[in-house]
C-alpha cells in the first residue's frame, strides 16, 4: 500500500528493522513478502534492497541498500550503493 511522507514529517519510509527479541538478525518490512525470501537476516547474509521513491508531479527516484549484521544487533552495516554494485 502507498504512504504518504510530507516534509517535516516525522513518518519514515522503513525496509528493516533491528531488534533484541528476534537475537542476531534483521527483520524485512516489505509488503508484501516475496514467497522465496527468508522473513529474517541472519547474520552473515547480506542483502540489497532496490527501493523506488515515487511522487505526485516529480519523477521516480531509484535507490539501492545494501544490508548486514554489524557489531551488535542495534548497528547493522547498511549503506547506499549505486545500481551496478557488485560484492
Amino acid at each position: 500500500m502507498p504512504i504518504t511522507l510530507r516534509p517535516k514529517n516525522e513518518r519514515r519510509l522503513n525496509v528493516y528493522f533491528c531488534h533484541i527479541r528476534t537475537g542476531l538478525a534483521i527483520n524485512v518490512l516489505v509488503y508484501p513478502t516475496p514467497a522465496r525470501m527468508k522473513s529474517v537476516f541472519l547474520n552473515d547474509d547480506i542483502w540489497r534492497f532496490d527501493i523506488l521513491v515515487e511522487g505526485k508531479d516529480c519523477p521516480p527516484v531509484e535507490i539501492y541498500m545494501r544490508v548486514q549484521w554489524g557489531e551488535t544487533w542495534d548497528k547493522p552495516n547498511a549503506k547506499l550503493i549505486t545500481e551496478d554494485y557488485v560484492e
